[in-house]
């Protein structure tokens, strides 16, 4: 059964970053489960690898003066990758499993990135265990100096609270009993100093042997053994139904309800905590095309930009992304805190919203302009131009007011030499396109 193209488009703004009209139409021939399978399995994108010859220097000596070109990296290859879903997941575990390129240093935070884009779609478990002792995390949350007879709580707390649980999930024993678990499971030495990319080391001398009691249970738990235990044990069905709400949440709306909640996690336990299959499951749920979904989402300045990238074929460099990005308020590699962006409602402030009217009305426009981007418009008649401006950005169906709004500044532009100038920024800057 073909699927409406509102809904093909809808599906593509939040598991890709938006669909162009050729994309829309091609798809609309196939049923939606055809569609979601093809964003579940896409072709082979290749590895993350820095250009040398932009960089001039191996990876782990990229430094701050270096980062914003890391993500114009990474803005580009969400903006042009065939497997648009897997850079959609690595931008939202990189909210989950936060680290800091000033915490963690930068390198670090490079290597975690790709290690999330690697196996951000597979098990959580494992993702999990290797976030856990990666560099980044040691040092973003200080257990590379949790030890013996000097504890740092920070780990086995954020652990439970941010990564797998949720507050309210477990109790102050816990997180004593976590800690000990993961004394020992520090860092080493990794070459060269300074902003070098650090190493996981355990260390035997450095960790509690003794028993410890962690959700009720009294033994020698060591740390892995405790991300085994919240994923696989009694609290199993807290830690999927915590997992599915922020997934829930990143691509559709919040506070979603009890029974959604629980269908998802249920598929999500089912197939042995696979991220895939909670994708699956989250994209064929009718809730996730309902009019509360379309319109429960603000685009973050991430998807923003890199949707616009998409509609004008403009490079990330060009449009000096990453500076309007720390004005809308989110720069990749450099989270507010442990917890990550708020998303949503968060993103719309007057001064973010300043920012991506600046970004609209200039680069954007500009590079649109230089690419042929509406090219024609000026010969048609009102109505068939923003029709098409709107098209071509991914809004097959605007609303009435939106149509009316943009027809009116357009009617009047005409009457001014550079008639067209503001039409791709008011269609950018529309409700359909900021909550695409």
């Amino acid at each position: 059964m073909p699927t409406s193209p509102a809904d093909v488009s809808h599906l593509l703004n939040r598991a890709a970053f938006g669909g162009t009209p050729a994309e829309v139409t091609s798809l609309s021939r196939l049923d939606l489960a055809q569609i979601v399978d093809q964003l579940l399995n896409p072709p082979q994108a290749s590895p993350h690898v820095l250009p040398n010859g932009e960089f001039g220097t191996p990876i782990f000596e990229v430094d701050f003066p270096r980062m914003p070109e890391v993500v114009h990296y990474c803005l580009n290859r969400m903006a042009g990758t065939p497997a648009p879903l897997k850079e959609k997941m690595a931008l939202f575990w990189h909210g989950h499993f936060t680290s800091h390129a000033g915490e963690s240093r930068p390198g670090n935070v490079w290597t975690l990135y790709k290690l999330l884009y690697a196996g951000g779609m597979g098990s959580f478990v494992d993702l999990t265990q290797k976030v856990a002792i990666h560099p980044a995390m040691l040092l973003w949350l200080t257990n590379h100096d949790n030890k013996l007879g000097h504890m740092n709580e920070n780990f086995g707390r954020e652990l439970m609270e941010l990564f797998t649980l949720g507050v309210d999930q477990y109790t102050q024993e816990d997180v004593v009993a976590a800690t000990r678990a993961w004394t020992g499971h520090n860092s080493g030495t990794g070459p060269p100093p300074g902003n070098g990319v650090d190493k996981y080391k355990f260390w035997p001398e450095r960790h509690d042997n003794g028993n410890k009691t962690f959700f009720g249970t009294t033994k020698n738990w060591d740390g892995p053994d405790i991300i085994n235990e919240i994923c696989t044990g009694a609290k199993k069905q807290i830690c999927a139904r915590h997992i599915a709400k922020k997934m829930w949440t990143f691509f559709a709306y919040e506070n979603p309800s009890d029974a959604l909640l629980n269908d998802l996690a249920n598929a999500f336990l089912a197939n042995g905590l696979i991220v895939k299959d909670l994708l699956r499951a989250i994209f064929l749920r009718p809730e996730f095309y309902s009019t509360q979904s379309k319109q429960g989402h603000v685009r973050s300045p991430t998807e923003f930009v890199v949707a616009i990238m998409r509609y004008t074929g403009a490079p990330a460099e060009e449009l000096k992304a990453d500076s309007f990005m720390a004005d809308m308020g989110q720069s990749l590699f450099l989270p507010p805190n442990v917890a990550g962006w708020r998303g949503k409602a968060a993103w719309v402030s007057a001064s973010a919203t300043y920012a991506r009217i600046r970004f609209s009305m200039q680069p954007a426009t500009d590079s649109a302009v230089a690419r042929g981007v509406l090219a024609g418009v000026a010969q048609m008649p009102v109505r068939d131009a923003v029709l098409k401006a709107f098209q071509t950005f991914g809004i097959p169906q605007p609303t009435a007011a939106s149509l009316a709004v943009v027809e009116k500044a357009l009617t009047e532009e005409r009457t001014r030499p550079d008639g067209h100038s503001n039409l791709l920024a008011l269609v950018t800057l529309s409700p359909e396109f900021q909550m695409g």
